[in-house]
């Protein structure tokens, strides 16, 4: 069992995980610029792996994570996610 300290570590650590996978994933879609979307595929790539091995650590100490952006979150990605151009 994880502390409170830790649980709110790896709740936080999950939630920035999950929004760095979906900007990424909307750069990708957005972008014409073939370094941007290398990047945008690396960190897709990486957020995943580390959010895979997050969640098995989890699981251990029997801390829940989020499996959705929070509200918060979602209303601050949203003006990227309205962007054009």
């Amino acid at each position: 069992m994880a502390n409170a300290l830790d649980a709110e570590f790896a709740r936080t650590a999950m939630m920035g995980g999950m929004a760095e996978i979906q900007m990424s994933q909307l750069a990708l879609r957005r972008s014409t610029n073939r370094e941007i979307q290398q990047y945008a595929r690396r960190m897709i790539a990486d957020h995943t792996k580390n959010g895979s091995e997050l969640q098995k650590i989890a699981a251990r100490k029997q801390i829940s994570l989020p499996t959705a952006l929070s509200p918060e979150m979602q209303q601050m990605m949203q003006p990227l996610m309205d962007a054009s151009g």
